[in-house]
């Protein structure tokens, strides 16, 4: 299996907030990993439709057991013009020539931005509306 498509970092979401009590977001880097991207299949497409979710995109990276669903996935290069931020929705373990991971992702506007906004490193906080 070829992981050629480009490089997915992951994020996990924490809300807490701040002294005065406002909300803050904190985005926390997991892991950035090669990946392959996959067909979103009709099936799964319908099967998503039917739960009230979209899936915009599929990708398969190395298996990897810290990722959980609603995590959030940067790709690059982008496969999308927009360049926006995916929530990963579902995570099925699949064997190919190794162990790998599928990941279906949903498009989610203003995320993108509001990681990049908190600033560079590993712990990133960013005020949410």
């Amino acid at each position: 299996m070829r992981f050629d498509s480009g490089e997915a970092t992951f994020y996990r979401a924490t809300a807490s907030a701040t002294a005065l009590g406002q909300p803050v977001e904190t985005f926390t880097e997991l892991l950035s990993e090669a990946y392959s991207e996959q067909k979103v299949g009709i099936n799964r497409y319908y099967i998503a439709k039917s739960h009230d979710e979209q899936i915009d995109a599929l990708i398969r990276i190395h298996a990897n057991r810290q990722l959980k669903a609603e995590d959030i996935c940067i790709l690059a290069p982008y496969t999308h013009e927009d360049g926006e931020a995916y929530i990963v929705r579902q995570i099925q373990t699949v064997m190919d020539e190794v162990q790998c991971m599928d990941i279906a992702l949903q498009r989610t506007d203003g995320l993108r931005e509001a990681i990049e906004n908190a600033g560079e490193g590993g712990e990133h906080a960013a005020t949410t509306d």
